[in-house]
């Protein structure tokens, strides 16, 4: 199984009916700013890198075609249970849960007739055939795309592949993310060594250098599979507008236990005894000066949540692939005295930024969830959270002072979405799962493909997540702000996950406050 946070398991499965919710924004909660906790490092590259394909593995299951749950890991699968919420006593959330919005039924939209080409993305057997096959089968498929100069960059799950826009063909093989960052293969198939587990790619275009960007984050592991405590984010850029040629890679330490030069920000291995923290679910954004991956921070371990974190980069500077760059950490950020979560940074068209305050880098938030986050119990809202990093042209010195400045704002009602529907029928993995004599290589039972450890025979059709309440998306567009993210919404008299966006005017006030008048 393939790690990751509590909540970022709940918001795996594709959205289900959808409907569109008007975002309005009237008064304002009290607001917080100030100079960032933050501190700077110089973070050596790592050497340079391209994609390249290798050889592409045998067809047919292997033993273990799911990632091994090693002892550390059971260990943070047990405390995503048992996490606690916070349950803040203050008046930013509802007293008890709102209503989901009501919205009529629409008609489906017909097929736009801009489509130029259409191809098969990577897809499972892409992923897990790449590196000689010394690769793992992995779910959910986590998608990175950015598209510029000609290009589009795509990242699916741990591979990654560039194709022409002019006639979507594909102008590199698929490259395992394990060998494009310098790692060993996720398996060796073998001698059955593991290597670190690489999640969540994200892809960013630069159209002011012509740069292409990809990052994910990085769990270190013994060949055993067991997690060591150590993770980074990864950042990937392309010595040039062309992402078929060189690559330059930056490993940034992230446990944030104090090592590694990291600071501490007392994690814990069991609610008690210190231990390292991991970064969850990152993001990626951009202004005029700087380049900025959001984290949502959990002990590794332990049961806690931490708050969201943000990883600044000088965007000039990592357009000129150095030998070592300037990384400004913005840490532990909080909106009205609660943890910020999925504090999603805007991107914007070419020229389109903010230059309030020497530069500033909007961003969005929600604060609705299942309170083991955000604090709020009642998985509902009608606020949502807006940010600002300014002073950012100071990433392009030696000594960066970013300030930060947050504020809620009100909304429209949103609500953690239900789960999806599922047509009735066959279940073909639960079945194999539940197999206990069909004849294997491996020995009776259909399972036996999957795992070495024999698991429960009770696999039942279920309801599938749908999506959560966080923001999933943020742009900057001619003082604009806009942000969307999944809700609750009865159409018909039915209860159905649907989308709910907003638009904000953010400005920076004389006192380096966020407004949205």
């Amino acid at each position: 199984m393939k790690l990751s946070s509590r909540a970022r398991r709940r918001s795996t499965v594709g959205l289900a009916a959808g409907a569109l919710v008007a975002g309005v924004l009237s008064t304002v909660a009290p607001s917080a700013s100030g100079t960032a906790a933050d501190s700077t490092r110089a973070i050596p590259s790592a050497g340079t890198t391209s994609i390249r394909a290798g050889s592409v593995g045998p067809d047919g299951l292997q033993q273990p075609e799911l990632r091994p749950v090693g002892r550390t890991e059971e260990q943070q699968n047990a405390a995503q249970f048992n996490r606690p919420r916070p349950e803040f006593a203050h008046g930013v959330f509802p007293k008890r849960p709102l209503d989901a919005p009501q919205v009529p039924s629409s008609a489906i939209a017909p097929t736009n007739p801009d489509v130029l080409a259409s191809v098969d993305g990577l897809r499972h057997r892409d992923q897990r055939l790449a590196n000689g096959g010394n690769q793992f089968s992995l779910e959910p498929p986590d998608q990175a795309l950015c598209v510029g100069n000609g290009y589009v960059v795509e990242a699916v799950n741990s591979v990654l592949q560039v194709r022409s826009t002019a006639t979507a063909a594909a102008l590199t093989g698929v490259q395992d993310l394990n060998t494009f960052f310098g790692y060993p293969a996720a398996i060796n198939r073998a001698t059955g060594a593991v290597g670190p587990e690489v999640i969540d790619p994200v892809c960013l275009y630069d159209p002011d250098h012509q740069r292409f960007m990809v990052v994910i984050t990085t769990l270190d592991t013994l060949p055993s599979g067991d997690f060591t405590g150590k993770n980074t984010i990864d950042l990937a850029v392309s010595n040039t507008g062309d992402p078929t040629g060189a690559w330059t890679v930056y490993h940034v330490p992230a446990q944030n236990d104090g090592t590694d030069g990291t600071p501490n920000h007392g994690c814990t291995l069991d609610g008690v005894q210190p231990g390292p923290c991991f970064q969850d679910y990152p993001h990626i954004g951009a202004d005029s000066n700087g380049v900025y991956v959001s984290t949502n921070e959990y002990d590794l371990f332990g049961p806690s949540y931490n708050a969201a974190q943000i990883f600044a980069f000088p965007k000039a500077q990592l357009a000129a692939h150095p030998a070592s760059i300037n990384m400004t950490l913005v840490e532990n950020l909080h909106v009205a005295g609660t943890p910020g979560f999925t504090v999603w940074p805007a991107n914007s068209p070419a020229g389109e930024y903010a230059p309030e305050e020497h530069g500033t880098e909007f961003m969005l938030s929600t604060i609705a969830g299942d309170g083991s986050e955000t604090g709020n119990p009642t998985g509902t809202a009608r606020r949502i959270g807006i940010w600002g990093i300014t002073n950012t042209a100071s990433l392009n010195t030696a000594t960066p002072a970013l300030g930060v400045t947050s504020r809620l704002v009100n909304s429209e009602t949103y609500v953690f979405p239900p789960k999806a529907d599922q047509q009735a029928g066959d279940i073909p993995l639960g079945q194999c799962v539940n197999d206990t004599t069909r004849p294997t290589p491996f020995g009776p039972g259909c399972w036996q493909v999957f795992f070495t450890a024999e698991p429960a025979h009770n696999e039942v059709e279920s309801h599938p997540d749908s999506l959560d309440s966080r923001m999933q998306q943020t742009w900057y567009v001619n003082g604009t702000l806009w942000g969307s993210a999944g809700t609750a919404v009865r159409v018909n008299g039915e209860l159905k996950t649907g989308i709910a966006w907003f638009a904000v005017s953010p400005k920076i006030n004389g006192a380096g406050k966020i407004e949205a008048p």
